[in-house]
């Protein structure tokens, strides 16, 4: 269906101007904004309806937080703008200047302003009309499709909160599903009833998905080397497609399911088919969500942090293998690509590698001592195979220090934590 504000949000969102141009609309005095994205001292504020670029090095600013711009020796400068009363009165008062009212109202409003949009009178009349029953928990759903150009209507906004709640690791749903399959497999050996076609699917299907499953050695450090010259061949592919191939194999499961479900009788073999079919829907619906999220800004200013989790198995264990792929720019050279993964042997272990077009860098944390004299041996003829594959390897090395729990960005669109002003553009 036609989409009735994704142009508009694209026209707010993907405007930019030159820090010149900023310079000299502060001319005229400090100007209010809200900033956009930050990161690697730059800030993105979105100014009357237009982006600017401000270099904030020494300063912490988030997305959504309200600002002030101005010139303070002869620098462009951000401070937090001062706040009058609290975020909710200051919201209702600009949905009064506007014309509107009513819940629905507010929570189209407060979406416009996580997504980095002004509030835009027919836009916010448009929103309303299309979502009566917009509620507080579709907030975040509602902002992730404004800034991605998707389009908008009442099923698309709760298919988007169910896609974007919080959930667990990939790697146990699949684990899940697994065991799941064996626990059928076991009811169904030897029955006559069943179709020998049907089993013999399922048994393909359950290698299908053990095959897209990283599997790993315990106690091998070689497997980790390999593991990144893998990972580094096939990254785009992986993070972009949703980061594993279980999609194809559980959707595939699905539908063998729908056929089996007829010829089984028994309420013992029911309830294990149930139970698979369960476990199948709750990781394939993670997997969407995965991808789901990877679906970039529309804004040209920010580049997309890409991330997933690649289900990972050593020996009979399930875990998860995160990925986290960051371009300093649209049409930069640079760019970040981070992997976190816990190994039996070990411990916690992640890889940064920083890629300035020819040269890669790479850094290894582990939290211990022992880890890292496991794999500093093998650190040469890891940048070797790397060249082999054509990258220009100038730094590698092994350090031990704090490994992060996940690598997972943190919801762009939740609610701030602090009151903030409100732009408004009638």
């Amino acid at each position: 269906m036609p989409d009735p504000v994704s142009n508009q949000s694209a026209q707010w969102i993907a405007q930019k101007a030159t820090a010149g141009a900023l310079a000299k609309l502060l001319q005229g005095g400090p100007q209010s904004g809200r900033v956009i994205s930050s990161s690697r001292g730059q800030a993105e504020v979105l100014i009357g309806g237009k982006t600017y670029t401000v270099d904030v090095k020494g300063q912490t600013f988030k997305a959504g937080d309200a600002v002030q711009a101005k010139i303070l020796g002869g620098k462009i400068t951000l401070q937090p703008a001062p706040t009058h009363g609290n975020s909710a009165s200051s919201l209702a008062t600009a949905l009064q200047q506007l014309g509107l009212q009513g819940p629905a109202a507010q929570h189209a409003a407060e979406a416009l302003l996580r997504a980095g949009a002004p509030l835009d009178h027919a836009a916010l009349k448009e929103l309303t009309q299309l979502l009566p029953q917009l509620s507080g928990g579709q907030v975040s759903a509602l902002a992730f499709l404004i800034s991605r150009g998707l389009p908008i209507n009442d099923s698309l906004t709760a298919w988007a909160a169910y896609l974007l709640k919080p959930r667990g690791k990939l790697g146990d749903s699949i684990q899940t599903t697994r065991r799941a399959i064996d626990a059928l497999l076991e009811r169904l050996a030897g029955r006559e009833d069943i179709p020998r076609h049907l089993v013999e699917r399922l048994t393909q299907l359950r290698q299908d998905l053990e095959q897209s499953t990283l599997a790993m050695k315990s106690g091998d450090a070689d497997e980790l080397e390999a593991l990144i010259q893998r990972l580094l061949s096939t990254v785009a592919g992986r993070l972009r497609g949703g980061g594993d191939g279980s999609s194809e194999p559980l959707m595939k499961l699905l539908k063998l399911m729908r056929e089996m479900e007829p010829f089984v009788k028994d309420s013992a073999t029911m309830k294990a088919l149930r139970t698979l079919v369960d476990a199948a829907q709750q990781a394939h619906e993670h997997a969407d969500a995965q991808a789901f999220r990877n679906v970039p800004p529309q804004s040209t200013a920010q580049a997309p942090t890409l991330f997933a989790e690649v289900p990972l198995r050593e020996q009979d264990e399930a875990g998860g293998l995160e990925l986290r792929y960051r371009k300093a720019k649209h049409d930069g050279d640079y760019a970040a690509f981070d992997m976190r993964v816990t190994m039996s042997a070990l411990g916690p272990v992640c890889a940064n590698l920083l890629w300035r077009k020819p040269s890669l860098k790479i850094m290894l944390t582990v939290s211990s001592d022992e880890a890292k004299s496991m794999i500093e041996p093998g650190v040469d003829g890891v940048a070797k195979r790397l060249g082999e594959l054509g990258f220009q390897v100038d730094a590698m090395r092994v350090q031990t220090g704090s490994v992060p729990e996940t690598l997972k960005p943190e919801d762009e669109f939740e609610a701030p934590a602090t009151p903030r002003g409100v732009d408004v553009k009638a």
